[in-house]
């Protein structure tokens, strides 16, 4: 979960949402049901239309807001929950309550094994013996591509896997804009490198989950798609990060 908020984000547009979603959800059990899709079509549709096409993303729609804040398990998990429970309300069923948190809970449910089947968690399959594992083997004798001397690191033993920031290492900064800026050389060249050597590749970015689609956009436009076996998302913002298995590269900006 974020607290920071983007710059180029429009703080009364924020509160708007802030103050417009929950009563909107209040609503929906104190109001007849097409009052109710009326009121949600003007005050819900119209400004999430605006965000959604406004350029520079100044006014974002609640989905945006609600990727950058909260992680989509909790999202998924209040969005089936508020479903469940409003439904019965309107449907005269009992217990809504507990139809609410049952639906919330198949969200919850879709949204850890959509996790799961996407195979974010490259290391659960690496590294292991036996009927059906993989194993890739990791080199280092002069890549292939690029021809350049091995003067990467290789990942730790038996977890060849390399994780990769996007905005300052793959791509130029241009973080919080939207835009993804145009690739660093030296950036893509060590994850070709990397992937010729046998290690599985993961983007690991802080930008929301929102931008997933910008960023496999921007990776099939590099020609590296095929080469990521992941894009993960919602890295949390830091100045400084500790960790005993982390390389800066030399040309990742400062």
């Amino acid at each position: 979960m974020r607290r920071e908020i983007p710059s180029q984000w429009s703080r009364p547009w924020l509160v708007m949402w802030a103050l417009l979603a929950p009563t909107l959800l209040v609503a929906a059990v104190l109001m007849p049901f097409r009052l109710w899709a009326l009121l949600v079509a003007l005050a819900f549709g119209v400004p999430e239309a605006v965000g959604v096409w406004h350029k520079g993303d100044r006014l974002p729609p609640l989905t945006y807001i609600a990727a950058w804040f909260l992680p989509r398990w909790m999202v998924q998990t209040l969005v089936g929950f508020a479903a469940g429970a409003i439904g019965a309300v309107w449907l005269g069923f009992p217990r809504p309550l507990q139809l609410g948190a049952l639906l919330g809970l198949v969200t919850w449910a879709l949204d850890h094994f959509g996790v799961t089947y996407s195979g974010r968690h490259a290391w659960a399959y690496e590294g292991r013996t036996g009927s059906g594992a993989t194993t890739l083997q990791v080199s280092n004798a002069p890549e292939a591509a690029g021809g350049g001397p091995p003067d990467l690191p290789d990942p730790a033993p038996g977890l060849p896997v390399v994780v990769i920031d996007l905005d300052g290492t793959l791509a130029e900064s241009t973080w919080p804009s939207p835009t993804i800026g145009a690739p660093l050389k030296e950036g893509v060249d060590a994850l070709v490198r990397w992937r010729a050597r046998g290690c599985q590749i993961v983007i690991w970015t802080a930008r929301p989950e929102s931008h997933r689609g910008r960023i496999q956009r921007w990776l099939t436009e590099q020609g590296l798609a095929d080469l990521v076996f992941d894009v993960q998302c919602d890295k949390p913002i830091g100045g400084l990060y500790v960790d005993d298995r982390a390389w800066r590269p030399p040309w990742s900006e400062r």
